[in-house]
C-alpha cells in the first residue's frame, strides 16, 4: 500500500482528487481543473469527454472552452478546435492564449489575413505587447511574400546547414518523409518530428509547406515544454 502511493505522481494524485470532487458535486467547476490534470498526462480523449460533459451546464465558462480548443487542437481536430476557439473570443474578445492559438492555426493553413486581423483585434487589449507585435510584423512579411509570390530565400534554411547534413542517410531502414513526420506528431514526438522536418526542408527549401509544419511542431514542442 505504502509502495504504490509512493510511486504515484503529483498529476496523479491531483486526478484522484478532483474526480472525487465530482463524483460529490457533479455540477461543481472541478471537471476544469480535471481536465487541466488529463491534458497535463496527455489523456486528451478523456479531457475531451470531461469537458463537453461540463460544458452542457456551463456554456458560457471561458475556461473550459478555451481548454476543449486546445485539446481538439492537441489531437489535430482542427476544425473543432476552432470552432470553440471562436467561441471563446466571442465571450472573452480579450482572452490572449485563445487569440495566439488561432492565429497558430490559421498561420499553418497560410491564411496569414485571418491571422493577422485576430492579432491586430488582441493587440487593442494589449498595448505594448512586443511578442504580439512581433508577431504582427512577421504575418505582414508573410502577405506580402504570398502576395507577390516571392520564393523563400536561404535565410529560413542556413540555420540547419550547421546541424543537419544535407546527404543524412535514413536510420533503421525508416525514410525521412513527411508522413514519418506527420506520425511522430501524432505521437507527440516532436523532437523526432524536427528532426525530420529540418532535412525535409535542406531538401526542398522552397517547400513553404514544410516551413510552415516546421515552425507549427515547434510552437507544439515549446507549449509541450513549458507545461
Amino acid at each position: 500500500m505504502f509502495r504504490s502511493r509512493q510511486n504515484k505522481t503529483e498529476l496523479d494524485i491531483l486526478e484522484e482528487k478532483y474526480e472525487k470532487q465530482l463524483e460529490h458535486s457533479p455540477d461543481s467547476s472541478s471537471f476544469v481543473l480535471l481536465a487541466e490534470v488529463l491534458l497535463k498526462k496527455n489523456k486528451i480523449e478523456k479531457a475531451i469527454s470531461i469537458l463537453l460533459k461540463g460544458l452542457r451546464k456551463n456554456k458560457n465558462m471561458v475556461t473550459a472552452r478555451f481548454l476543449l480548443g486546445k485539446a481538439y487542437y492537441q489531437c489535430w481536430k482542427i476544425d473543432l478546435a476552432l470552432k470553440e476557439l471562436k467561441k471563446v473570443t466571442q465571450i472573452a474578445p480579450d482572452n490572449f492564449a485563445a487569440a495566439e492559438l488561432l492565429i497558430e492555426i490559421y498561420k499553418s493553413e497560410k491564411k496569414y489575413d485571418v491571422a493577422l486581423k485576430i492579432a491586430e483585434n488582441i493587440s487593442f487589449y494589449y498595448e505594448d505587447n512586443p511578442k504580439l507585435e512581433k508577431q504582427i510584423e512577421k504575418l505582414h512579411r508573410l502577405i506580402k511574400a504570398k502576395d507577390e509570390n516571392i520564393k523563400p530565400g536561404d535565410n529560413f534554411v542556413s540555420g540547419f546547414r550547421s546541424a543537419v547534413d544535407k546527404n543524412i542517410k535514413p536510420e533503421g531502414g525508416h525514410l525521412k518523409t513527411e508522413t514519418l513526420a506527420d506520425l511522430y506528431i501524432s505521437q507527440n514526438q516532436y523532437g523526432d518530428a524536427l528532426e525530420i522536418m529540418e532535412v525535409l526542408i535542406l531538401k526542398e527549401p522552397q517547400n513553404l509547406d514544410y516551413r510552415e509544419k516546421y515552425n507549427r511542431v515547434m510552437h507544439l514542442l515549446s507549449r509541450k515544454s513549458i507545461r
